[in-house]
């Protein structure tokens, strides 16, 4: 499954990031799976957003909690598990057998970039 970015858009415009059935598209901030639009709450979505702007690096949990919470938010791990797993339950992704967000224990997670 490869991540793909739309590119080719107008010169300014916000790509859509896409891994298998899953498509992120930035500029109307919108989340499909499958071809149907998930709800995702604003923290869900930049959580998601930021890991599929980074696809196949692992992140650290301190760099999605600044990128996401903003600087002052480095140690509350807590709250980004939190919005990871309501981000599985809501993508269908089983944290054993995941298709999109890998954990990488101890370290961050990692957002599917290949197949």
């Amino acid at each position: 499954m490869a991540l793909r970015h739309n590119v080719g858009l107008a010169s300014g415009a916000e790509p859509v990031y896409r891994s298998g059935d899953l498509a992120i598209d930035v500029g109307r901030r919108v989340v499909s799976l499958a071809a149907e639009e998930i709800h995702l709450t604003p923290t869900e979505y930049d959580v998601l957003r930021y890991l599929a702007t980074n696809a196949g690096r692992v992140v650290t949990h301190a760099m999605v909690l600044r990128a996401v919470w903003g600087p002052e938010y480095g140690d509350e791990t807590q709250l980004l598990r939190y919005a990871v797993l309501q981000l599985r339950k809501k993508l269908g992704d089983d944290p054993v057998n995941p298709r999109y967000i890998f954990t990488d224990p101890g370290v961050g997670y990692r957002f599917r970039a290949d197949g």
